[in-house]
């Protein structure tokens, strides 16, 4: 029969292991930032859609075409080995991704600018707490209840033991139980906690992970010194980062949108979004 002593060590001991695979899989997570170094190679471009026959007259056709060209694309690599180092989000696409089977998180062109990345010329809050926070935000999606799944080669693999995945489990009740109350007047609905629970996850972690990461900063680049305050405005940079935030989080809906945002959404409410 195990003791106390013993039952201590090894609960430690699956507790430091569950860190090492974590801390190995972050290490692991590819970033594809901005754009594929092939689409600087015209040569390239001109083979890979010459079959691509484009008029001004036909826009509908031209739609045609190109979904056409995807899906082939999408159709060579059946039965082939997931890809796993290959970019697959267009440039121009205003969005961020996790992808779970290649561990990569994905940060297009079109994402890299105002309000989500403000550059070197503004405070850097506004930045920590836009394109900062969805870093974070899909950083987190290797660890939330889909992304947990896949070990850090992206391969779906059981690599937490039975208790990590058991406290995860607990865990996760409270945060579901906390987005089930919320109701959205909007929608005249609740909001369904276990079906938006990976965002909420991924919202949660993103948020803290990119606050820490702009106090560091603050801390070693700045030696503890703030930022200097914007002309005009009282608010303190901290205030501002949680500002920058609700900013791309804003948004407007129309009732039936909303409702549809409820039933099928994977995401909470922006309005919920912002409350943590």
């Amino acid at each position: 029969m195990e003791n106390n002593g013993d039952k201590k060590k090894r609960e430690m001991f699956i507790s430091a292991n569950s860190f090492f695979l974590s801390f190995s899989k972050a290490k692991a997570v590819m970033a594809k930032v901005g754009y594929p170094q092939f689409i600087m190679n015209d040569t390239y471009i001109n083979e890979d859609i010459k079959t691509l026959k484009f008029t001004e007259s036909d826009y509908f056709g031209n739609v045609l075409q190109t979904r056409k060209y995807a899906a082939q694309s999408d159709f060579y690599w059946l039965r082939k080995e997931v890809p796993k180092t290959e970019w697959f989000t267009s440039p121009t696409t205003v969005n961020a991704f996790y992808s779970a089977s290649t561990n990569q998180i994905r940060f297009p062109a079109g994402e890299l600018q105002k309000p989500f990345f403000w550059g070197t010329e503004y405070p850097r809050s506004l930045s920590y707490g836009a394109i900062g926070v969805i870093v974070g935000h899909e950083f987190t999606h290797g660890f939330d209840s889909n992304g947990r799944k896949y070990d850090k080669n992206g391969n779906l693999d059981p690599w937490w033991t039975t208790g990590s995945e058991e406290k995860f489990k607990e865990k996760t009740k409270c945060m579901i139980n906390q987005y089930n109350n919320y109701y959205w007047k909007k929608a005249n609905l609740h909001v369904n906690g276990k079906r938006t629970l990976a965002e909420n996850i991924a919202d949660n972690g993103g948020l803290r992970e990119a606050f820490r990461a702009y106090r560091r900063w603050i801390r070693e680049k700045r030696g503890g010194e703030e930022e200097p305050l914007l002309p005009g405005l009282d608010f303190t940079h901290n205030q501002l980062f949680f500002l920058s935030y609700a900013h791309v989080r804003c948004n407007s809906f129309r009732s039936e949108s909303a409702r549809e945002q409820i039933y099928i959404g994977a995401h909470s409410p922006p309005m919920f979004r912002l409350c943590k």
